[in-house]
């Protein structure tokens, strides 16, 4: 497969039987699929149908690639006057996350003010137990929170796996990552079998003489896995949802990954103006029906994609790329 410069998962590893080895090809295309998914033009909306032997670990390296080339693509704003003047602009009791070190506290904005010790500039947040005012240089602490129905006011710690995160992902903000939320990808399958697969730390990075361990969760973030209530930057959605079911929020995911024909079949028209990224099991019953459903979105496509242009495919799997109206 041809190097890709979207993704940043050169030091990844994964725990082989002869102990820890550079990931193999299929699986640093899954991890290149998900970052063309994220970064594919506006014209309309991509679908990535993929015909696997397996799908395992497929989706969930696919979904952490869509959440790191998301986040870097289009990361908090950096700039303090900029972002001070973002903050300026927003209506009181916008829900917030203070992120100082390594912990974060969530609250409300109140406001600007200008203080009376020296005529500057500031911001006032609530937080549970305190209120703070930050000046312009600090007010990058402050992140935005996409969803406000998640806002909390506890206080946690913001990165879990420092050493392991740092050398997987260099030169990303971890820490930003980490403390802000938004929904950039949806995985729709068997919703405990993704979660085991974003907990398994059956991943590492090598750290000096060691290896760190971690897991996908650490990257890709997925809201409410394993119980967590931090941050989140993709979701784990069951195939077997009625359609009925309340959107998770008001953003519009960039991607949705979906693993199974089952999981295409009962959620492609939730999230139309998404690009897709369809895995479908050569062995599964259903392979049948999904390629189907794929075919007759193929046939009535407005135009060929080039989005995966210079990978190969690993052998063994099938590749099918498109652009439909959204």
């Amino acid at each position: 497969m041809a190097d890709d410069p979207c993704v940043p998962f050169g030091q990844l590893l994964f725990r082989g039987q002869s102990g820890w080895l550079p990931l193999p090809g299929w699986a640093r295309f899954m991890l290149a699929v998900g970052a063309r998914a994220a970064t594919a033009g506006p014209e309309g909306r991509l679908v990535v149908a993929l015909s696997l032997p397996v799908r395992g670990f497929a989706a969930t390296l696919a979904g952490a690639s869509t959440v790191v080339t998301a986040f870097r693509d289009r990361p908090p704003v950096s700039d303090a006057n900029a972002h001070f003047d973002h903050l300026a602009s927003l209506p009181e009791g916008t829900a917030i996350a203070h992120h100082r070190a390594n912990s974060v506290q969530q609250g409300r904005l109140l406001g600007v003010e200008v203080s009376p010790d020296d005529d500057t500039l500031r911001v006032r947040i609530q937080l549970r137990k305190e209120q703070r005012c930050l000046p312009i240089r600090l007010c990058t602490e402050i992140r935005v929170i996409d969803d406000p129905g998640t806002l909390k006011v506890t206080k946690r710690r913001l990165v879990k796996e420092p050493g392991f995160l740092s050398h997987v992902l260099p030169g990303v903000d971890i820490a930003s990552l980490s403390a802000t939320t938004r929904l950039d990808c949806v995985m729709v399958g068997v919703q405990h079998a993704l979660a085991h697969e974003l907990l398994a730390r059956e991943f590492g990075a090598e750290v000096g003489d060691g290896i760190q361990e971690g897991n996908l969760q650490a990257i890709a973030r997925a809201r409410d896995v394993a119980g967590s209530t931090n941050a989140y930057r993709s979701a784990v959605i069951p195939a077997s949802a009625e359609e009925g079911v309340a959107p998770l929020s008001a953003s519009t995911p960039l991607v949705v990954i979906f693993d199974g024909a089952r999981a295409f079949s009962n959620w492609r028209s939730r999230w139309p103006n998404s690009n897709w990224v369809v895995l479908l099991d050569r062995g599964s019953p259903s392979a049948e029906e999904g390629a189907a459903a794929v075919n007759q979105g193929y046939a009535t496509r407005l135009g060929e994609s080039d989005a995966l242009a210079g990978l190969d495919a690993p052998a063994g799997v099938e590749v099918l790329t498109y652009v439909e109206r959204r």
